[in-house]
Order: structure tokens, then C-alpha cells, then sequence
């Protein structure tokens, strides 16, 4: 089901209500970013909690973005305004342990299972395959959303630890998220040689 106008409308209401629209974030200010996050879940169809979610993604802060608009302990207010499965993925976005997670995405850790550690608990498991799914979604769209708005600064570092995890996502995110992926790189995608 698709994002509604209300849902949407609601959900920035209550990000206006904790200062989003005032709070720096790169390329302008946090609700900014986070609209433009929502906005490229729109476009590639994702389901309407997908989309909130992506509109709601730094509540809880991120291991990126360390400045929680909301107490996690206080998640039943946030469910209020998006739901219950949006926010379960807004947490489970906010608890991702990057130093924990990216490294699993680097070439030599092909075909050992993805684990995630849980930042605010210690936690670590391996997610369901629904759940990381929309967790990958959402974490293309944020980081291509960032991307778009420094392109061509981004730091040829930062390209390539990004290309490196977007092109192992291959089979785990939707086509429009993936060639999402390769439009903003000027990719092109190539058949492997025969």
C-alpha cells in the first residue's frame, strides 16, 4: 500500500515538533534529508511503513547520525504517529552497529551470513530476510539521498566503500534501488564477459 498524504503529513508534523526543520544536516537541514530519503522510497514504490520509515529514520540518532530527536526507550509515541512495523524498522535502522555491519559487506566475506549487533543492546543476530531487506532499502535510499546532494565532492574513499556494499546488495534490494544506485554513480551495467 502506498504512502498516503495524511500519513505523511502527520509523520513531518511530528519530526517539525522535535526541531527537524531547524537542525543542520548535510546538504541543509535534517528534514530536508529526511524528506528527500521518503521521497526516493516513493519513487521505487516501497511500501507505505518503508517510506515512513525512511521519513523517520534518525529518531532514535544513527551510528552515522548521533543526535536522537526521540528517546528509543520512548518508541510508543513514535509508533503512534507511523505504526507499529514503521517503527520497528526506524529501530532497527537506529540500532545498526555500522562498524559492525559494513565490514561483513567487504569482498572477501562473500558467502559468510550477515549478522547484525543491536548498538543500544550489545545484541547480535541474524535478521530476518523481510526485515533486513527493508533495512537495506531504507539504508540506499538515505545514503544515495546524502550522495546526490555532495556529488562530485564525495570522497573517492566514501565511493568506493559504498559501491563496494551497494553492488553486494545486488539480490537483496529492489531493481529500482539498485540501478537508484547506479544512475547517481554513472555506472553502466555490464554483462559479465562469456
Amino acid at each position: 500500500m502506498s504512502l498516503s498524504s495524511w500519513e505523511y503529513s502527520l509523520a513531518r508534523a511530528y519530526l517539525s515538533s522535535h526541531s527537524a526543520d531547524q537542525l543542520p544536516h548535510v546538504g541543509g537541514t535534517l528534514m530536508k534529508h529526511l524528506c528527500g530519503t521518503c521521497e526516493l522510497l516513493r519513487q521505487w514504490d516501497r511500501p507505505a511503513e518503508i517510506c515512513l520509515a525512511g521519513l523517520c529514520h534518525t529518531m532514535y540518532g544513527t551510528d552515522g547520525y548521533p543526535n536522537p530527536l526521540e528517546d528509543p526507550a520512548r518508541r510508543d509515541k513514535l509508533a503512534a504517529i507511523i505504526g507499529r512495523e514503521a517503527e520497528a524498522l526506524v529501530y532497527f535502522y537506529a540500532s545498526c552497529d555500522r562498524g559492525w555491519l559494513y565490514p561483513q559487506f567487504a569482498p572477501a566475506a562473500t558467502g559468510t551470513a550477515i549478522t547484525f549487533r543491536d548498538r543500544f543492546s550489545g545484541k547480535v543476530f541474524i535478521p530476518s530476510p523481510d526485515g533486513f531487506a527493508a533495512f537495506l532499502e531504507l539504508t540506499f535510499a538515505n545514503e544515495l539521498e546524502i550522495i546526490r546532494g555532495q556529488w562530485p565532492h564525495v570522497p573517492q574513499q566514501n565511493r568506493i566503500q559504498w559501491q563496494t556494499i551497494f553492488e553486494r546488495c545486488r539480490n537483496l534490494v529492489s531493481d529500482a534501488a539498485f540501478e537508484c544506485f547506479h544512475r547517481t554513480f554513472d555506472l553502466t551495467l555490464r554483462k559479465p564477459a562469456a
